[in-house]
């Protein structure tokens, strides 16, 4: 007697996925929520991580440490062992955390080029069941982007114009 439209079905169908795939998608990919602080170097994120943890708000610590050519902002981010440029230690410390806030330690990677980056990393929720829906999204886009781009249309100002009106 019930039907569902495709959309409905398709979100309750994802949902149910998600919820019984729960144990699996968590040791795989640990998901966190965070926000990043990414610097120059070690000694410059060292300064960034004493000033969130001596209370400075973090507008004004991103503003003095974070580089100029960052990839994060003061942003909450989900991050993933999919998050390919953070350093796997940092994504498996915010996995582990117990309870939100920043984590104790600088974290680093290094580029092909030598070049050393290092990350402050502030845990916002680790819990499965607040951050599902961010999961799912991040999931749904990615996998999208990957196999079907043309359903995203992610900057529709580089569109093709009609070249006859200008």
């Amino acid at each position: 007697d019930k039907v569902l439209i495709p959309n409905a079905q398709y979100e309750k169908l994802t949902e149910k996925y998600f919820d019984d795939a729960k144990s699996d998608i968590r040791s795989e990919y640990k998901p966190s929520v965070v926000k990043i602080i990414q610097c120059d170097d070690e000694k410059t994120a060292q300064k960034a991580l004493e000033a969130v943890q001596d209370g400075t708000e973090l507008d004004k610590v991103y503003e003095e440490y974070s580089s100029d050519s960052a990839s994060y902002s003061n942003e909450e981010v989900l991050i993933t062992t999919q998050s390919t440029d953070l350093p796997t230690r940092l994504i498996n410390t915010m996995y582990k955390q117990e309870d939100a806030g920043v984590a104790e330690e600088v974290f680093t990677s290094e580029s092909g080029s030598g070049t050393t980056t290092a990350y402050v990393a502030i845990l916002v929720d680790n819990d499965y069941e607040n951050i599902k829906d961010q999961i799912i999204e991040k999931t749904v886009f990615d996998y999208l982007r990957e196999n079907n781009p043309e359903y995203l249309v992610e900057f529709p100002e580089l569109s093709e114009t009609d070249e006859s009106q200008s």
